[in-house]
């Protein structure tokens, strides 16, 4: 027994106007949530661009250290703010690892361009 085109076709149809107009039938590919509750003060953001222009790179250093869990003693990293415009405290948040391996074939790179 064959179904005719025009049958495949209805078919075809009358799922996909029932699935558009069914918004509680496909999943959302990019769901909401809301954020978690913060349970304590972080405190204020690490800003490391006046230790670096003062030339106390060592306590930049010193400070953005990741040292909180769960990545103590885990891993090694880096994280902080970089000024990117002070005229309107713009900042650019980092968080660096340093490469396991120290082989430059092996190393992961960054390149930027100027925009």
């Amino acid at each position: 027994m064959s179904i005719s085109l025009g049958a495949c076709l209805g078919i075809i149809l009358t799922t996909s106007y029932g699935l558009a107009n069914c918004h509680h039938c496909l999943r959302n590919a990019y769901p909401t949530f809301d954020p978690l509750p913060v349970p304590e003060d972080v405190g204020e953001a690490l800003i490391l661009t006046p230790y670096i222009q003062s030339g106390d790179v060592d306590m930049a250093r010193k400070l953005a250290k990741v040292s909180e869990e769960p990545f103590a003693g885990l891993v090694t990293s880096y994280s902080g703010y970089l000024t990117v415009d002070p005229d309107l405290n713009s900042n650019l948040f980092f968080w660096f690892f340093p490469a396991e391996v120290t082989i430059l074939q092996h190393c992961p790179s960054l390149m930027l361009d100027e925009v």
